[in-house]
């Protein structure tokens, strides 16, 4: 995995997310994913959150070219964390080097540009 917008050897690796409209193919900004080498997981900064809210998206399986993923939200109820699963990505050869996520809205999709290196204008 090529860790795009990195920006020292010991910060973790940064890619840009966008909300994808499946019907019109119209990009917004969605925030940053943080990748997290020791766990493998990203850690998801979206615009739309509360920031208390901390969602991941962990790796769960592996196949022949591609990765399967959850989305977990981390939930405190009595001083313990506990994470829920609140949706599922995929990466493969036809996401074009970006893993693409369900999670929210079903007008909408969260891809997270591992293949860009910079931010890309809109209209």
């Amino acid at each position: 995995m090529e860790e795009a917008n990195e920006t020292s050897s010991h910060a973790p690796a940064t890619y840009y997310m966008d909300w994808v409209d499946p019907i019109t193919g119209g990009c917004f900004s969605a925030g940053k994913a943080v990748y997290q080498k020791d766990s493998g997981e990203f850690l998801l900064r979206i615009h739309e959150e509360p920031e208390h809210n901390s969602i991941y998206l962990r790796p769960v399986d592996g196949y022949e070219d591609g990765l399967f993923y959850f989305v977990e939200v981390q939930k405190h109820e009595g001083g313990i964390g506990k994470k829920e699963i609140i949706g599922e990505g995929f990466y493969n050869p036809k996401t074009g080097g970006d893993i693409h996520v369900h999670y929210g809205s079903k007008f909408k999709k969260l891809v997270i540009r591992l293949s860009e290196k910079e931010r890309r204008e809109y209209a």
